[in-house]
């Protein structure tokens, strides 16, 4: 029998070395950069919770189910830009927009950026943990484009969690 070549024994698995498994390559995440309206304190970036923390958040839930039910806010159109001056129909919005959570209590007639839009930008800006400008761009955009009902369901949903924390308060 020509050309007959024997089948080689196949070595048990104990004989054959383990391979040893490719180390995965690190991907890295791309993270957003900095912006200097995103942080208030550069030194301390802690969370603040206080003992009123946890009712503070159930009451800021259940008005903002109100305002969800009441059709919720307007969005700004992307890109927009405002600040002292700006004049026009997104700034009308833009009162509208901070007069339904309060953080406006001005004139609403007027279609113009003044002293007290820029106050209540930056009483938003405070109240979402954002550098206090004054100017409507970037992250306070952002932040203000947010739904009524996003808002509402992260604050229905953080009471619970505030409930069962164990963070020293105060």
């Amino acid at each position: 029998a020509q050309g007959f070549q024997p089948i080689p024994a196949v070595p048990s698995a104990d004989a054959v070395p383990a391979a040893t498994p490719a180390k995965p390559t690190p991907r890295r995440v791309a993270r957003p950069a900095a912006t200097r309206e995103t942080s208030i304190n550069a030194e301390d970036r802690r969370p603040t919770l206080t003992p009123d923390t946890l009712p503070s958040t159930a009451l800021a839930s259940e008005r903002y189910l109100e305002i969800v039910r009441a059709g919720g806010w307007p969005a700004l159109p992307k890109g927009t830009s405002l600040k002292d001056g700006s004049k026009g129909a997104v700034v009308v919005t833009l009162k509208r927009r901070l007069a339904i959570t309060g953080d406006f209590e001005g004139e609403m007639a007027g279609d113009v950026f003044n002293g007290a839009v820029g106050a209540a930008v930056k009483r938003f800006q405070f109240r979402h943990g954002l550098r206090q400008t004054g100017i409507v761009a970037g992250r306070t955009l952002d932040e203000m484009n947010v739904t009524a009902q996003t808002r509402f369901r992260q604050l229905a949903s953080s009471a619970p969690r505030l409930a069962g924390s164990t963070f020293a308060v105060g």
